[in-house]
């Protein structure tokens, strides 16, 4: 069974059909890792594009290539420092 992990980062498209609607996204982490988004939770996540997210889920690295299975996610606030 995988462990569920917790995950922040900038939703970002990655994938365009060819009438320039976003087809796939991935998570842009802080420490400039880029994780592709897999899931039910994608068509649900669309709408949170170039903003700032917490996802669960469980969490795939093959080589060059990490994937999130997205089981749940949150907007996350900018904090005011």
């Amino acid at each position: 069974m995988d462990q569920e992990i917790y995950l922040t980062g900038l939703l970002i498209p990655v994938a365009w059909y060819g009438n320039g609607s976003v087809k796939a996204v991935a998570l842009a982490t802080d420490d400039e890792k880029e994780i592709s988004i897999s899931g039910p939770m994608q068509k649900n996540i669309m709408r949170h594009l170039r903003q700032q997210v917490g996802l669960w889920g469980t969490f795939e690295d093959p080589i060059d290539c990490a994937v999130i299975q997205v089981k749940r996610f949150h907007p996350v606030r900018p904090s005011l420092e």
